[in-house]
């Protein structure tokens, strides 16, 4: 979908959207592959589009791994990075099968920038040097769970060694949307699984981001004066089997059960059937 379709389809939703614009044209119309072509990276026109929607584009997203970006290796972040200066925004890379990986990746990150798929079984992220001084520079890691990119093994790896991610996100799609991931409160119930507190994992998955995403007005807070969208949730005791997206399971000690949402102050139904994952009851 192309910026101005996007901004379209916002204009008809109760819920604010922010959007993180993909340095190629491509996209994701196609499986993978939309960084082989260099042409299809036009930063001027990645600009155009951030001047002309600024309230609709909250970063720059860029893809590394070896099927997005072919011959290209890390020439694509770079032209990522290159409308991120320019506006004034964050980038957030995926990473996945190399070459290049996090250790081509992570050293042109700036603080503030964000690695997705933080604890991917796949990607060689890990808590290896690299990623400890990209951590300690203010490079933000961040889940993004998906259908590949979570393992608990390496997440476990990285809290060892002081490497919390800093946020909690699903990378919901149509391949995980009834497993591995399913929703977010069951993402967070992941987390928790690896002993990461609750009050950690809840802002996490709330304020955290909005400050990563630097969303104005006290978004993702319960701040008085703040906007009034608010998820209410029950808390139910465990132990929980929650699996991670390489079949590996834990226990987690509680779950969250959605019993509210309100956007802007006013109820919100229901809009997607209710499917719970298996083993998960």
């Amino acid at each position: 979908m192309g910026i101005d379709a996007l901004r379209a389809a916002v204009g008809t939703y109760r819920v604010r959207v922010k959007a993180l614009l993909h340095i190629s044209a491509l996209g994701l119309t196609g499986r993978t592959g939309e960084s082989d072509d260099l042409a299809r990276l036009d930063v001027d026109a990645a600009l155009d589009a951030v001047t002309r929607h600024p309230d609709l584009v909250a970063g720059v997203k860029v893809r590394i791994d070896h099927e997005a970006v072919g011959a290209n290796g890390v020439r694509p972040l770079e032209r990522a990075l290159d409308v991120a200066r320019a506006a004034g925004l964050p980038v957030m890379v995926h990473v996945a099968g190399g070459p290049p990986g996090p250790a081509d990746v992570l050293p042109l990150l700036r603080p503030g920038d964000i690695l997705t798929h933080c604890a991917s079984g796949v990607a060689e992220t890990g808590a290896g040097p690299v990623v400890r001084e990209a951590y300690a520079r203010g490079v933000l890691l961040d889940v993004g769970h998906g259908a590949g990119g979570f393992a608990f093994d390496v997440l476990e790896e990285q809290l060892a060694a002081g490497l919390a991610p800093h946020t909690v996100s699903t990378d919901l799609h149509a391949r995980c949307r009834y497993g591995p991931v399913f929703d977010l409160p069951t993402t967070m119930a992941k987390l928790r699984a690896v002993g990461v507190p609750l009050e950690d994992v809840v802002a996490a998955a709330t304020a955290t981001p909005a400050a990563a995403l630097r969303l104005p007005g006290g978004v993702g807070t319960l701040t008085v004066g703040a906007p009034a969208d608010i998820a209410v949730f029950a808390v139910e005791d465990g132990p929980f089997p929650v699996a991670d997206a390489h079949g590996q399971v834990r226990q987690a000690p509680e779950r969250l059960v959605n019993v509210a949402t309100y956007v802007a102050g006013r109820p919100s139904r229901r809009r997607c059937p209710s499917r719970r994952p298996r083993g998960y009851r």
